[in-house]
């Protein structure tokens, strides 16, 4: 671990990602940059030069919301940059419901034990009570690691004497929830009838491990091994509570 932290701080004594207030990050270098684009005429822009690597500071200014969703979706790291730092997401929170609906059916659709079909259990989930108790279970879960990466990240800030300001917070805080769009996987695994399939539940796993890892490497500016040794400890403490949640059901839902 400490081989880890040496090689952290040479890499950030060459790249250093400042984040101040009303400031732009190149998605290039990583450099603070404060502006995008000039406007130039009505509609028509002119995407600004990073000061440090003279390159377009952010291409993805005109893209369409598609592609970057694609190149997201490729783990590209432009793309989690601008998603992060220069797209001012609002939505998480939104999203972070529907990430704990997914997870809650795909937990609650492994607790049945008929042999009802697939679009059945779908119309009539919403009526049974263990439903919300795992949607309840599926947030202590999503609590959890949150926590774990949050407080290994400061940690890792107090390592390098550096204070974690409230921006970092909130962008380490949206970057996680974002990236959690693996948990949307059960809608097509709902349609194509798999929803039991643990391939399907290994699958989402994989890749919230490797959105998580791109997010937390950006945030901090390190390496690939620094971050998703980050990511798997949290994802230890988060498998912990979901060995242990089943004792929790019945005072949940109720005995019988």
């Amino acid at each position: 671990m400490r081989i880890i932290l040496e090689m952290e701080k040479t890499l950030q004594q060459k790249r250093r990602i400042s984040r101040e207030n009303n400031s732009f990050v190149c998605i290039n270098c990583g450099q603070t940059n404060n502006e995008l684009y000039r406007e130039i005429l009505k509609d028509v822009i002119k995407l600004s030069h990073c000061e440090s690597c003279s390159k377009v500071v952010d291409k993805y200014v005109e893209f369409d919301p598609v592609i970057i969703l694609l190149d997201a979706l490729l783990f590209r790291e432009e793309a989690y940059c601008h998603i992060i730092y220069n797209a001012r997401v609002k939505f998480q929170w939104k999203l972070c419901v529907v990430y704990l609906l997914c997870d809650a059916y795909m937990k609650w659709a492994h607790l049945q034990n008929d042999e009802t079909n697939g679009s059945k259990r779908f119309l009539q989930f919403a009526l049974r009570w263990d439903f919300y108790a795992m949607f309840l279970i599926a947030a202590l879960e999503l609590m959890v690691f949150l926590i774990c990466v949050m407080f290994s990240v400061s940690f890792l800030f107090w390592r390098r004497n550096e204070q974690m300001k409230k921006k970092d917070y909130i962008c380490l805080h949206k970057a996680l929830l974002l990236s959690c769009y693996g948990k949307l996987l059960v809608i097509p695994a709902v349609i194509w009838g798999q929803v039991d399939s643990l391939g399907c539940l290994w699958l989402t796993r994989l890749f919230m491990l490797l959105s998580c890892t791109q997010s937390v490497q950006i945030i901090l500016n390190s390496s690939v091994l620094l971050a998703i040794t980050i990511v798997l400890i949290a994802f230890g403490f988060e498998t912990l509570v979901a060995t242990t949640s089943p004792l929790l059901l019945p005072y949940l839902i109720g005995v019988g």
